[in-house]
This record gives structure tokens, C-alpha cells and sequence, in this order.
């Protein structure tokens, strides 16, 4: 029992020396903490560090001319200053601007100076800028009409087929350096994928302008429509029934081979036992025989019975012409 309450007394101890450190003197010790949070950040504030920032870099050049090759849009900057600063870099991006306004056509060498940056706090230094100069061509901005093309990627699944791939409006304005614009005959589309249509579809479409100096005069929409269409193919079925509903009447033949067009799909669809040929015969008909073939919706006829008839086709009969003879001849 006693030993209990040693150890009790000694965790109240524990406890009444803990809460001394955290309460006793509160005031002081608050101070305290906020003279090192302060003291730390004037020095982080002060402290010079050397960084690399990327340094934005905007060109002005007038709308008759015309750069032949994309120039640099940022350059790597070495950067010297106050932690605090630097680090703000990292968020608003500084500013070179280039004003190639009166510079006359050919090569010129462009060169690129700290002192022309625009954004950085005074106590930032820039060290060194990569790269620190630039070659550009300046010409003449010309403009052409040239046709537009698609570029497809894939094929439609199977059974089906592209028929043709048609864009609207199919010729636009490019501009850009008269070197380059002179020799481009047609732009071409961003790839069109067919790979999931069974369908014809209709969808804008991005123009994939090369090099990039290069553009459209104006902004318009492309348009391309992709018509789809199924795939036509042929089936013979041999062995096809003849029937004869017509009383007194009898086909000489049993069977007749059949050849079926339209949708491949459709076409394998069709059951062999799904196939018949059916003979008519009106009533009122005198004659000991008739030779019939298909077509016709009235009289003496034949008719090719399958479940496709809006899609598939009767291709070819064989023998074309079937005759069919009266068992009860006119007396």
C-alpha cells in the first residue's frame, strides 16, 4: 500500500513540474516565442540564395512581317536575391519583351539582356540568362488558299467500311513566312479515328498547322463528316426448298440453289433452313404447265423467302426459271 502511494505522488509530481514548464512565466514565454518567430523570418527574408527561375519572353513584331522559325517563348535564368523573394518567382513569372518592329527583313541576332526583364523585385539579381542570345529570320508575312485534308487512324470494326470522309469547309487561308506558306499545298486534320463507327458521324475537327509561324488567317470552324456504310458481300444456299402452296399444282424440282447480296452481317445472320422459294400460283390459272421466274407482285410468280428482306437481296436463282405443272389439268 505504501509503495502505491509513493508512485502516485511521484506521477503528481511529474505532472505539477510538467504544467510549471508550459504555464509558469506564460507571458515572458510567449514573448519569448515570438521574438525567434520573427527573428526567423528575418532571416529567412535576408538570406541571399542563388536559384534558377524561368523568364517569359514576349515578342512584338509587326502584322506584314513574319519569323520563319519559332523563337524561344522562355529563357533559364540564373537569379541571385533574398529567399523570400526568389521563391515568389516560383509563382508570378517576369517578362522579357522583344520589340523586332524595326527590324528589316533577314537574319538578325537578338540579345538578351537582364537589364530589359520586367517584374523582378529590385534586390533580385539575374546572374546569367541561357540562352542569352537568339538568331531569327524576319520575312515578308504572305498569305494562300490550300486544300484541307484528313488524316485517318484506324478502320471501322468488321463488316463495315469508310465510304468517303468529306471536310467543310474543304479549303482555308493560311499565313505565315512567304518561304514556307509558298510550298504548302494542303494542311491536314488532327488523326480521325473510325476504329468504333458503324455509323455515319459528323464532328469538328482540329487543323494541324506545321511549322508553327505558320497559321489561319482567320479562326473558323472544320468540320469533317465520316460516311460509314456496311460492308456487301455474296451467300449462296444450295438445297433451298420449293414450295407450292396452290392446290393441283407441283414444281418439277424440289430444290434450287439461291444467291443472296447486302450486309455482311445480315448475311451471315441468315440460317441455311431460313431460306425458301415459294411458288404462286392464282387461282383460275388453265394451263398444263408454267415456266416461272422472280419478280412480279401479281400472277404466276416466284418469291424468295428469307428474314432480311429490307437488307438482302436475291442475287441470282438457279436454274432462273422453274416450271411447275398441273396435276389437274383443264378438261
Amino acid at each position: 500500500m505504501a509503495r502505491r502511494l509513493e508512485g502516485a505522488s511521484g506521477w503528481a509530481k511529474a505532472l505539477r513540474t510538467l504544467r510549471g514548464v508550459f504555464v509558469e512565466n506564460l507571458a515572458t514565454k510567449l514573448v519569448s516565442f515570438m521574438l525567434a518567430l520573427g527573428l526567423w523570418a528575418w532571416v529567412q527574408g535576408e538570406l541571399v540564395v542563388e536559384e534558377t527561375a524561368w523568364i517569359g519572353v514576349d515578342y512584338k513584331i509587326p502584322d506584314d512581317k513574319a519569323l520563319t522559325q519559332e523563337p524561344n517563348q522562355r529563357l533559364r535564368a540564373n537569379i541571385s536575391g533574398p529567399q523570400a523573394l526568389v521563391r515568389e518567382l516560383r509563382r508570378v513569372q517576369p517578362k522579357l519583351h522583344v520589340d523586332l518592329s524595326e527590324y528589316p527583313l533577314g537574319v538578325h541576332t537578338i540579345d538578351f539582356l537582364p537589364s530589359e526583364i520586367q517584374g523582378l523585385p529590385p534586390s533580385v539579381n539575374v546572374l546569367g540568362l541561357a540562352p542569352n542570345s537568339l538568331q531569327v529570320e524576319v520575312e515578308t508575312r504572305h498569305s494562300r488558299t490550300v486544300s484541307v485534308r484528313v488524316e485517318q487512324r484506324g478502320e471501322p470494326p468488321e463488316g463495315y467500311r469508310v465510304r468517303q470522309i468529306t471536310v467543310e469547309p474543304p479549303e482555308v487561308e493560311i499565313q505565315g513566312p512567304r518561304s514556307i506558306v509558298e510550298n504548302i499545298e494542303a494542311v491536314f486534320t488532327e488523326p480521325i479515328s473510325v476504329s468504333d463507327l458503324r455509323s455515319t458521324t459528323r464532328a469538328p475537327v482540329v487543323l494541324r498547322l506545321s511549322p508553327r509561324t505558320v497559321s489561319l488567317s482567320r479562326s473558323q470552324p472544320v468540320t469533317a463528316t465520316v460516311e460509314i456504310e456496311p460492308v456487301t458481300s455474296a451467300r449462296t444456299f444450295t438445297d433451298v426448298p420449293v414450295i407450292v402452296r396452290d392446290r393441283g399444282w407441283r414444281s418439277e424440282l424440289d430444290n434450287v440453289e439461291i444467291t443472296l447480296t447486302g450486309p455482311m452481317q445480315a448475311l451471315t445472320a441468315i440460317g441455311e433452313e431460313e431460306v425458301t422459294v415459294l411458288v404462286h400460283v392464282p387461282d383460275g390459272v388453265e394451263a398444263e404447265s408454267l415456266l416461272l421466274g422472280l419478280g412480279g407482285e401479281s400472277g404466276p410468280r416466284l418469291e424468295v423467302l428469307h428474314p432480311s428482306p429490307d437488307e438482302v437481296t436475291v442475287k441470282k436463282l438457279s436454274p432462273s426459271k422453274l416450271r411447275v405443272v398441273n396435276d389437274e389439268p383443264p378438261g
